[in-house]
């Protein structure tokens, strides 16, 4: 066992407390509890701290950085494949598709993305992930997975392989059904066109009332929340009305929709990353009238979201691209938190947007998304003061998960990243930042 105290960094613990601006945070590192907690996040001057210090095998000086909760990306498919096709194909195999999903979450954690919500994807290898992850078998981010997402026949995703398509009130509480059999977080389903297929339109609705309110009857009796596709006003207001979790994308969505959101407390992941996503869509070949459609809902999805922070509606952070995919000269997943603040928010509320905030849409507020004793040790370190300045969060030299160290490009306390393969390669449907 090994004690480490990183001391004299200021801390930001992802509350709505002020950051601590001379810090101690301390943990153990113990080979048989992979999973570590912390043992000590406060004032480096405490009686405490100054006996959590005297007792540590090795103290690390983190003057000049703050230290964070890993950051979380809500809204991931970690088998994204581009360009999407007009038909279902399977492009990768269930076995090639673990690897590749794998290597994928390899390279999230080395982001600094400590905690993924996968939204969807085929043969379960997210929950298999989750398991290995969960177990010590592989290293990676935390995984939320809600395996197939659930859509009608002939709607948003039935030309990706591994949709659950159903019709009816009885076929979608069946669907859900099959999900939780096979050990699922949440539900995922999809009520609206979306921005990737030609036959659709963003303002379809293609789910009824009956088929939505029977999702997540089931859902909710197995205390498993239901998260919805959506991209148009009415169609959000109809997943209100019948108790939907979360709110993916809202593309096209009123003031006054958002303030129903807020009242009913409903979680809104708006992945505004991707509707800013013209040239990454181009370079993977995608079709002109997905790019069209992107660059046309862009202005109302901005200003979507800007009403949504106005009338406080809880915002978590996805992407629906991988969480590291380069973008605008920075992570995806860093580009969206950046948005949030050029959208309205504070820097520091878009980092609690990006840590405890969604911990509370991933339902793992309890053991993640903050810093605190007894809490699991998935944290970064950022020089500069990110709560103050969001851009500072665009370098990041330490990761940690679990008290496991990711990688540390801290001085006197550096550790080589951990790898999975070669990095900086790419990979099938998707372009690889290096590290």
């Amino acid at each position: 066992m090994s004690k480490i105290s990183l001391v004299h960094a200021r801390i930001f613990d992802g509350t709505e407390q002020p950051a601590i601006e001379n810090g101690l945070l301390s943990y153990e590192i113990i080979p048989e509890k992979p999973q570590g907690t912390l043992s000590y996040v406060g004032p480096c001057d405490t009686a405490e701290a100054i006996a959590e210090i005297a007792a540590s095998d090795i103290t690390a000086d983190l003057t000049g950085y703050t230290l964070m909760p890993g950051l979380f990306n809500c809204h991931v498919h970690l088998d994204l494949f581009h360009p999407f096709l007009d038909w279902p194909v399977d492009n990768f195999g269930p076995a090639y598709r673990s690897l590749i999903m794998y290597r994928r979450l390899a390279e999230t954690l080395m982001s600094g993305v400590t905690t993924i919500r996968n939204i969807g994807g085929a043969d379960f290898v997210d929950v298999a992930l989750r398991k290995a992850v969960d177990k010590n078998m592989l290293f990676g981010s935390r995984v939320i997975g809600c395996g197939e997402v659930i859509i009608a026949h002939g709607g948003h995703g039935w030309n990706q392989y591994g949709s659950c398509e159903c019709s009816g009130p009885a076929e979608f509480a069946k669907g859900v059904r099959r999900q939780i059999a096979h050990g699922v977080d949440f539900i995922k389903i999809c009520m609206t066109g979306g921005l990737a297929s030609p036959t659709e339109g963003v303002g379809d609705q293609q789910m009824t009332d009956a088929e939505i309110a029977s999702v997540v009857e089931v859902a909710h009796g197995s205390s498993k929340r239901v998260a919805a596709h959506l991209s148009n006003d009415g169609a959000i207001r109809a997943a209100v009305r019948n108790g939907v979790d979360c709110v993916e994308h809202g593309y096209f969505m009123s003031r006054e929709t958002a303030k129903l959101m807020k009242e009913a407390g409903t979680f809104y992941v708006p992945t505004i990353a991707v509707s800013h996503a013209g040239e990454y869509l181009m370079a993977h070949g995608s079709p002109e009238y997905q790019v069209r459609k992107q660059a046309e809902a862009q202005e109302k999805h901005k200003q979507a979201l800007r009403w949504a922070v106005e009338e406080g509606v809880i915002i978590g952070v996805g992407t629906d691209l991988l969480p590291n995919d380069p973008l605008e000269g920075t992570t995806a997943t860093i580009r969206e938190t950046e948005c949030l603040v050029e959208s309205g928010m504070s820097p520091a509320d878009a980092l609690r947007a990006a840590t405890s905030v969604s911990a509370r849409i991933c339902g793992v507020e309890t053991i993640t998304g903050t810093l605190a004793a007894g809490m699991q040790g998935d944290f970064i370190a950022v020089p500069g003061k990110p709560d103050e300045d969001i851009t500072a969060l665009r370098r990041i030299d330490l990761v940690a998960k679990g008290n496991r160290l990711a990688f540390s490009r801290v001085k006197g306390f550096e550790a080589p990243g951990f790898n999975v393969a070669t990095p900086g390669y790419e990979l099938d449907g998707a372009t690889m930042i290096k590290w």
